[in-house]
């Protein structure tokens, strides 16, 4: 979430979109990172754990208005199938379980499920807060086009050979011993097999900003970025 948060105030930071606009853009994300940490694929305790989590954002967005936001951009989740991360852990001789694009079928349902309850979630926060604007930001959109066809976007396409190998090592993570640090990230969609590079996200920036993937539409900017 550290990067998503960087990418865009960088963005909004070269725009030089009025501070209280600025000040009123708040994101709420959780990735499901545990399950694969936990070697755990999706199950009924995932989806409960779902259902509470919207309880935590619906208390969380009205929080934020209470204290004056005028706006809430909530990020869902992106396709976690295509992660290295998952792809690593939960590889399987199966060819039936990976989609034609070499993604984890099960853990993209996971997202998209995962997507569709955030959408009902803040459908009912912009019902309990009629004057805020509450934009649902598309990560799953945006960034399943570089994992689909990630030469088009200038990054390599060696992650997504279904059934691997993927170049994740769970014992060498990103800061930990035995990791490394590739020449030239910006040809990478994935950074650590769980995080995206910053190329990867300032695409998925790109599409909110210009592109489809926030709902309803951020407003214009007459600034491009690079």
């Amino acid at each position: 979430m550290v990067e998503e948060e960087e990418t865009l105030s960088a963005l909004h930071d070269e725009e030089a979109l009025p501070r209280s606009h600025l000040h009123s853009i708040a994101a709420f994300s959780e990735q499901p990172e545990s399950l694969a940490l936990h070697s755990t694929p999706p199950h009924e305790s995932s989806i409960y754990r779902i259902g509470l989590q919207w309880n935590v954002l619906l208390d969380n967005g009205s929080d934020n208005f209470a204290e004056g936001a005028r706006e809430l951009l909530v990020p869902g989740n992106l396709p976690i199938g295509c992660s290295a991360l998952y792809l690593t852990l939960f590889r399987s001789e199966n060819k039936e379980d990976y989609d034609g694009n070499g993604c984890l079928k099960s853990f993209n349902g996971f997202a998209e499920y995962h997507n569709k309850e955030l959408k009902l979630a803040l459908k009912t926060l912009r019902q309990t807060n009629p004057h805020a604007r509450i934009l649902y930001a598309d990560y799953y959109g945006a960034a399943k086009w570089f994992f689909h066809a990630p030469g088009h976007y200038g990054f390599s396409s060696g992650v997504l050979r279904a059934p691997g190998p993927y170049n994740f090592n769970i014992s060498a993570r990103c800061g930990h011993i035995g990791s490394k640090v590739c020449a030239n990230p910006s040809t990478h969609a994935n950074w650590d097999g769980i995080h995206l590079t910053k190329a990867a996200y300032k695409y998925i920036a790109k599409g909110l900003i210009y592109g489809r993937f926030s709902y309803p539409p951020l407003k214009t900017s007459p600034y491009k970025i690079a």
